[in-house]
């Protein structure tokens, strides 16, 4: 018996001479590949962080660690350099929280008749930093699957902060969650 699970059914470009091959025949091919990748890190791996992403306080600066995660969507976060961030502007319990992003670059001129117009060739990949109240975090973490109502993804907290005494501190019983 074959069996076709259309919810994951995935399709990969098939080529053969005298095809001519579109750009949405190359976005497909992408596609694909993007796809295979995110399931299987999903799958076999998890959410979380894999390796390093340690925050600590420095000369005045909350200081995010080189490392790599898994967010729940099956992308990679990768930070290759310590980051330093100002404390929360708040001074209510929260969470700095990592989140994957892609941007759009690198604008080539596509020509189209009389007039020249423009496209970006590449996508970016990359990480936000951003701090999230507990109350926040919480409203968010009880929403289905892992998108915000405004489309973005939850992320992955890596650490939770306190301020106690006038000064932030880490919260030490607060274990972020890790891939496998």
């Amino acid at each position: 018996m074959r069996g076709f699970n259309a919810k994951e059914s995935i399709k990969r470009a098939r080529y053969f001479n005298g095809q001519i091959i579109s750009p949405e025949d190359l976005a497909a091919e992408q596609e694909y590949f993007l796809r295979k990748a995110r399931r299987h890190n999903r799958n076999l791996h998890g959410s979380g962080i894999v390796a390093g992403l340690d925050v600590a306080f420095q000369n005045g600066l909350v200081v995010v660690n080189p490392g790599y995660a898994l967010d729940c969507v099956g992308d990679e976060i990768f930070i290759e350099e310590p980051v330093e961030l100002h404390w929360p502007v708040d001074q209510e319990p929260c969470y700095l929280i990592v989140r994957y992003v892609e941007r759009s670059r690198d604008r080539v001129p596509v020509p189209f008749g009389d007039q020249e117009k423009f496209e970006n060739s590449r996508i970016e990949e990359g990480y936000e930093l951003i701090f999230m109240t507990e109350e926040a975090w919480a409203e968010r973490q009880t929403e289905e699957g892992c998108w915000t109502p405004h489309g973005k993804r939850q992320g992955i907290p890596l650490a939770k902060l306190l301020f106690k005494k006038d000064s932030w501190k880490i919260d030490d019983s607060f274990v972020p969650p890790r891939a496998h």
